[in-house]
């Protein structure tokens, strides 16, 4: 199913918004390391590595909106978090 011209370019900016975020924290967090344990960097995140985590955040969150909707919310809490990790058993 096609959204309409104004949903469509919504969810790009919020995915582009998701990107641009994550691929804030990897730099930043390659940063800390290097300054802080005064070792090289980790090899640093390929582009697409960034956008497939980006894309899983996005599938996550939406996912966090369908419970909060489930129970009525327009505000995502603590316990559909708690929700979203028993879906996942590796966490």
């Amino acid at each position: 199913m096609k959204l309409g011209g104004g949903l469509e370019s919504e969810e790009l900016r919020v995915r582009q918004s998701i990107l641009y975020t994550v691929g804030r924290i990897c730099d930043e967090e390659a940063q800390k390391q290097q300054h802080e344990h005064h070792v090289r960097a980790r090899p640093p995140m390929s582009k697409e590595a960034m956008a497939l985590l980006a894309d899983l955040v996005y599938k996550q969150s939406e996912e966090l909106q369908f419970f909060a909707r489930h129970a009525n919310r327009k505000i995502i809490k603590t316990e559909d978090v708690t929700l979203l990790a028993r879906k996942q058993p590796n966490l």
